[in-house]
């Protein structure tokens, strides 16, 4: 077996697969290997995650322009998997993904989007700088310095929405109490004005993507008033009514379009948390995201991952499959089960789950005792999704009979769809570019941004950056998301970054001339004034006084 690093590319574009090869082979010297797989079906492109595990790439590279909603699907599971956080995973679209489409692509959890085109040069650029940083060289592109203030956005996945409130998931670190901008749908159909959120809660558990925080916020609806110089008190009075007002109407509005959208409203009560290193899910099975239940699967948990992936899911059903003692650590066995015990029994006792360990010849019973835990069903056989299935059912309909006993009902609430577009949002933070060429800028900002975060720029070029370290609130960022147009379009930007400087120059030269000309013409006046002064004195003749 070949120890050469894998980079994988998941897609039916030999031609573009054949460029990427022949690019990379040119920077590494034949020290990676290539491999494409692809399939056409629902089921198959799911199962195509076993592979993706098995064959260990360092680089995962998903094309979404056949078969958009699948191959999103598996990007999610890739994303979703512990053990492959540390891989570098790239969405490829072409220039006929909509915009829907690109923005989904961004917040699946893929580190880089390229869209394809003739040249491969920025996708291998960006890949060689994250993995194979000692093959990268500078890009040879001018870089243009400048001091502009551009707006930025990290997009976020909003799960649901209330009367007054907004519910997203986030990878950016966020603290109750906060004010930020928020772009949404809302404010674009002009329901709700205003950007500005308030946030209430910023938690890590119950999360339904892949993003690290749950953060539950107040709309303002209208913008805050911001008194100036010479704003009187009745005026920020009369103001502050006219607000209360707006206030009033958009509020009135929202709550007609919550209750027009109630019936697609859609949520997951049953939770099951799946540990399986054989992936029975997905092994031909229909997509996980189609079920009414949520479903998250795991090969193993680390002894440090156990409790946070009991907060982050926070399941109604555990499923175990145990393993033989041949199989490599970490591993499903009786050390595993009672390690997950210590970590369920330290959560509160309603939210224990049900746990159902298959591939043990204990019986029922005696893992209960063993445990020390009575909600236990073991099975002798191989994980059954089947069983599984049912059991989830079992629990819905109990959680709904819960929920009507105690009229906690959800009907001010509408769950949005991850294929709803008003499903995305957007954080909206300043930044300072000082440095920017077609393939890479740098930038300053107060504000801590994580390696790895992806920053949306709309204005003055629609483009990402993937957010590299830098030092002193500097910060180093890769270009990507860009479609052929607007590579054009951010070329001639820089190119008129360099006139600018040029034309800058050259009209301060022109007024340093137009001031030395000026001066010099005064001095000439003057100098004539007084020879004329003086020959007036020689001829004896009065001297005007003009």
């Amino acid at each position: 077996m070949s120890d050469k690093p894998l980079i994988l590319y998941i897609g039916e574009d030999e031609a573009y697969f054949k460029a990427l090869e022949s690019e990379f082979n040119k920077i590494a010297s034949g020290g990676v290997k290539f491999q494409k797989i692809f399939e056409s079906t629902e089921q198959k492109i799911q199962s195509l995650f076993l592979k993706v595990i098995t064959l260990e790439p360092i680089c995962i590279l998903v094309d979404f322009s056949k078969l958009p909603q699948e191959y999103l699907h598996l990007a999610r599971l890739i994303s979703r998997t512990n053990s492959l956080h540390s891989v570098l995973t790239v969405g490829l679209l072409d220039n006929l993904t909509t915009p829907e489409i690109i923005a989904e692509s961004l917040v699946t959890g893929m580190k880089l989007i390229h869209f394809k085109g003739p040249e491969v040069y920025d996708v291998v650029f960006d890949i060689t700088k994250l993995i194979l940083p000692e093959k990268s060289s500078e890009h040879g592109f001018a870089t243009a310095a400048l001091n502009e203030e551009w707006e930025s956005g990290i997009l976020c996945k909003i799960g649901f929405v209330e009367s007054e409130c907004v519910h997203f998931e986030t990878d950016f670190p966020l603290e109750a109490g906060a004010d930020l901008r928020l772009a949404h749908v809302w404010q674009e159909k002009k329901i709700i004005p205003s950007r500005q959120i308030q946030v209430t809660s910023v938690t890590e558990e119950n999360l339904y993507y892949q993003f690290q925080y749950s953060v539950g916020a107040k709309f303002k609806f209208i913008d805050e008033i911001v008194p100036d110089e010479d704003s009187t008190e009745e005026d920020l009075e009369d103001r502050q009514k006219d607000r209360q007002e707006l206030i009033r109407r958009s509020k009135k509005q929202f709550k007609a379009w919550i209750e027009d959208n109630q019936s697609s409203s859609q949520e997951k009560i049953a939770k099951v948390l799946v540990i399986d290193r054989e992936y029975h899910f997905y092994q031909d099975q229909k997509r996980t995201d189609k079920y009414s239940y949520l479903i998250r699967c795991q090969p193993y948990l680390e002894n440090s991952e156990i409790s946070n992936e009991l907060r982050r899911v926070a399941p109604q059903v555990i499923a175990v499959s145990m393993e033989e003692d041949e199989v490599p650590a970490p591993r499903s066995d009786f050390t595993f089960l009672e390690r997950l015990m210590e970590s369920v029994k330290a959560l509160p006792r309603e939210r224990w789950p049900f746990l159902v360990v298959f591939n043990t010849s204990l019986p029922s019973g005696a893992l209960q005792k063993q445990l020390n835990y009575e909600n236990v069903m073991s099975a002798s056989n191989e994980l059954s999704v089947e069983i599984l299935l049912k059991m989830a059912s079992i629990f819905e309909k109990k959680l709904l009979k819960q929920r009507e006993i105690t009229s906690k009902s959800n009907d001010s609430r509408v769950y949005l769809k991850k294929s709803n577009a008003a499903s995305v949002g957007e954080i909206l933070n300043p930044v300072t570019i000082t440095k920017l060429s077609e393939t890479d800028l740098s930038f300053k900002s107060e504000i801590n941004f994580l390696p790895g975060t992806n920053l949306r720029f709309k204005k003055p070029i629609p483009m990402v950056i993937h957010v590299l370290p830098g030092k002193d609130k500097e910060y180093y960022g890769l270009i990507h998301c860009l479609g052929e147009a607007q590579k054009k379009e951010l070329r001639k930007y820089v190119n008129s970054i360099f006139f600018r400087d040029h034309d800058a120059k050259v009209s301060s030269e022109a007024d340093e001339f137009r001031k030395l000309n000026e001066t010099k013409r005064l001095e000439k006046v003057e100098q004539e004034k007084k020879a004329q002064e003086e020959e007036s004195e020689d001829n004896g003749e009065p001297v005007s006084s003009d």
